[in-house]
């Protein structure tokens, strides 16, 4: 069990996301097509993976974006999330794991970060403005932070009540949450272009049916069958032979430096 950092008096919020955090795995092919195409963004940035730069991946869970960096570069990254249960239940080898609320913005944290991760996280926030300014509070000038998000309100689904996504985002939108921050987008893009089609097909079902909120999380998530994984699969090698960036998509990923 991970021994974890208290840093601020806050509340259980308990398992928020329930089950969601059982299928999130390294092994799921939607987890790997967003961390391969953070990689390749990675890559076309310069950023090399052999310096041993110091990150913190903000709204972690079970640690998946850690464990995916801790095989692939020499970073050490720290991790902070609201919910205590999942953070106990996961090891990563490098970083520290805090149960924290950045707006707490404590004094030692401050600019102490060459990268932030915020993957699959914003969406979930209300006030995005007041959020943005402590995610940035942590990261040092000239770092970049990372993000990635559902993309585009036309594919919102009764999945997308389930776990609490408050907005979905066109590259437009997203920039727009960082009006009048200290900040430059190097890049922002789609990907999971090839995926709309199983999106349609998922709201479509969800739609007309009965099911329950853990029953539509895992429906809308679970890697289980075989043949949704090979499918999905085939269209994560497709698309990524054909677009260097997708000319549109079920996600947005950005990345962004702090001035």
């Amino acid at each position: 069990m991970t021994k974890v950092q208290i840093l601020t008096d806050i509340p259980d919020t308990g398992n928020v996301l329930g089950g969601w955090y059982l299928l999130a795995s390294e092994e799921h092919v939607w987890c790997r097509w967003r961390f391969e195409v953070f990689l390749r963004i990675i890559k076309d940035l310069g950023i090399s993976r052999e310096k041993e730069l110091k990150g913190l991946d903000i709204g972690c869970g079970n640690g998946l974006i850690r464990r995916q960096l801790e095989k692939t570069t020499k970073w050490v990254v720290d991790g902070t999330d609201l919910d205590r249960q999942v953070l106990e239940e996961f090891n990563p080898e490098r970083g520290v794991t805090m149960l924290y609320d950045i707006h707490q913005r404590n004094s030692e944290l401050q600019e102490a970060y060459d990268f932030i991760i915020l993957f699959d996280v914003l969406e979930h926030i209300e006030d995005t403005s007041y959020f943005l300014d402590s995610v940035l509070f942590h990261l040092k000038p000239g770092g970049q932070l990372f993000i990635n998000v559902p993309a585009r309100e036309e594919f919102r689904t009764r999945y997308d009540d389930a776990v609490g996504h408050v907005k979905r985002y066109s590259k437009r939108s997203l920039k727009e949450e960082f009006n009048e921050k200290p900040v430059t987008f190097l890049g922002v893009q789609y990907w999971g272009f090839l995926m709309i089609p199983l999106l349609l097909i998922r709201k479509a079902m969800l739609a007309s049916s009965n099911l329950s909120h853990d029953q539509i999380v895992d429906r809308g998530f679970s890697n289980r069958s075989k043949v949704v994984d090979s499918v999905v699969s085939a269209l994560k090698y497709l698309e990524q032979k054909i677009f260097h960036r997708s000319p549109f998509g079920s996600s947005v990923m950005a990345s962004i430096q702090k001035k």
